[in-house]
């Protein structure tokens, strides 16, 4: 994107949505998924965490829990010799997954804004 003549000059804005976390973790989340994009050579990114309580998000996530679960389902079909941790992060779990060994003793306290 950066070397197209039309998208050169655009900003990347990257936005996740954490339930029931404090701001704390949120920011950290925030660091850990804008250091994945480095590693990646997305250097120039805004990520902003957008902090939710679940009466806020309960009507957008009712059946979040079976399109997860048909999601895994299809995509242990499409590859059933995945390695379980992908070099890139598919959802917001992997990321933490990812970063867990790399994490010192003060952000080990960091989880996912979702639970299973």
């Amino acid at each position: 994107l950066s070397q197209h003549k039309v998208w050169r000059s655009c900003q990347l804005r990257v936005f996740t949505v954490a339930e029931n976390v404090s701001s704390e973790r949120a920011e950290a989340a925030a660091a850990m998924l804008s250091r994945t994009l480095k590693q990646r050579r997305l250097c120039d990114v805004d990520v902003e965490v957008i902090l939710l309580d679940d009466s806020l998000i309960e009507p957008y996530t009712y059946d979040w829990t079976l399109r997860v679960e048909d999601r895994r389902s299809f995509l242990q079909q499409l590859n059933p010799n995945r390695v379980k941790l992908e070099s890139i992060p598919l959802e917001i779990d992997d990321l933490f997954d990812m970063e867990a060994p790399a994490m010192p003793k003060t952000m080990s306290g960091v989880q996912s804004s979702r639970s299973e």
